[in-house]
Parts: structure tokens; sequence; C-alpha cells
């Protein structure tokens, strides 16, 4: 999970932050217990610079960020980052899958899909290491926190 400079080019974080300012409550697929590693595009762009300069090739690096979040922990911080209180309930996948599907279509994007909330639940996002990024999401939020989520980045209509 990559978030950037700003809001708009972080579009996942962006996205559950609109989530948080538009709608009563978030959603977890279960328990929400599956792990996030959010790393920030230059901790992750300083990372691929020193692999490639490295010269050792066929290497498995994991891009880490410095903060560990289940799903529920990140929907958690973000809204109190934003200064908001919304409930995060279990859902069962299906249900949020097709939960989504309504505000998505009022925005005209997708906003979730079946192979999202798979590797999300499958807690492919998370590893037990030492992180490679340094820079902190909750910092990032505190500092976005009064533009975070008040438009919606439409990736549909990016990738266009």
């Amino acid at each position: 999970m990559l978030f950037g400079e700003t809001p708009e080019v972080s579009i996942l974080i962006n996205n559950m932050a609109w989530t948080l300012r538009h709608l009563p409550a978030a959603a977890t697929f279960g328990l929400g217990r599956y792990r996030l590693q959010p790393i920030h595009v230059q901790d992750f762009a300083e990372l691929a610079l020193r692999e490639a300069e490295s010269g050792e090739q066929h290497r498995i690096v994991n891009a880490t960020g410095p903060e560990t979040y289940t799903f529920r922990e990140l929907w958690r911080m973000l809204a109190q980052g934003m200064g908001l209180r919304r409930p995060v309930l279990p859902v069962p996948a299906w249900f949020g899958l097709l939960a989504a599907r309504v505000p998505g279509s009022i925005v005209g994007d997708v906003m979730l899909t079946r192979d999202e909330i798979a590797g999300l639940s499958q807690d492919r996002l998370a590893v037990d290491c030492p992180p490679a990024g340094r820079r902190s999401l909750r910092d990032w939020v505190a500092c976005h926190a009064d533009s975070l989520g008040k438009t919606y980045a439409n990736e549909l209509s990016r990738r266009r």
C-alpha cells in the first residue's frame, strides 16, 4: 500500500478517507485483522534505487513502511487523524463488495474488487522484517487531515 506527497496521488488512502467523510460507518471483511505496512512513494523510490545500485539480481525485497496496522486499525487511525468518529463494522466479503457498488456508482468508479478483498484477507500486505521505509503514515495523515478525502480520487478516470 503506497501513499504519496498529497492525498490526490494517494488513491487508496484518500478514498478510504472520502468514505469516512461521506458514510456513517466503515467496514472490514471479517474481523479486519489482516495487516498492512503502508510505504511512502519516496521511501519506495529510494529503496528501488538502492537495490538497483547494489547489482544483486533476482532478489526479493520487502517494501514496507515503519508502521503496521490491521485493516480495522487503519480505518480507526484515519478517522481519528481527521477528527471523525465512525464505527468500523465487520461484514462478509460478499456484502462489502456489493455495498461498495453503491458509492462506486455515484462517483463512477470501481471502489473495490474481489481480488483486492482476497489480497487483503490473506494478510499479504505485511511481513515480519525491519521496515524499508521511514516516513510515517500517521504523521502524513496529521499533515493532510484537512484535505484528505475532501474529493474522491477516481482511479478509472486516471487510466483513460
